[in-house]
């Protein structure tokens, strides 16, 4: 899914996905972008860039969480129910999972 969520944002599609949380609790993210990096076998995704409703509007930047996904040997964040983690402005990383994802065509 994380995949399939990059390739959208290259080709200037929208990708909305759900996000949940330990509890049973979570919300929907719009992606905005992604990092990671070259290398020998192709590009590592390791983060994805989003703008979150229940997070503070950004000021600086044009995202203002990030979903932390694969470490650099492209192994997940964590194990088990929650491989991800979810940054907010406020430097917090909290355990998630990408539950769901929409994308939406510009055409």
């Amino acid at each position: 899914m994380v995949e399939k969520i990059a390739q959208a944002i290259d080709v200037y599609q929208i990708p909305i996905m759900g996000d949940d949380w330990a509890g049973g609790t979570g919300h929907w993210l719009m992606m905005v972008g992604y990092q990671g990096f070259e290398h020998e076998d192709g590009f590592q995704l390791t983060h994805l860039l989003c703008l979150d409703p229940g997070s503070e509007a950004p000021k600086t930047t044009l995202w203002n969480a990030v979903i932390e996904v694969f470490h650099d040997d492209s192994s997940s964040v964590n194990k088990g129910r929650l491989p991800s983690n979810h940054w907010g402005l406020d430097g917090n990383r909290k355990p998630c999972r990408i539950s769901t994802s929409v994308i939406l065509d510009t055409d």
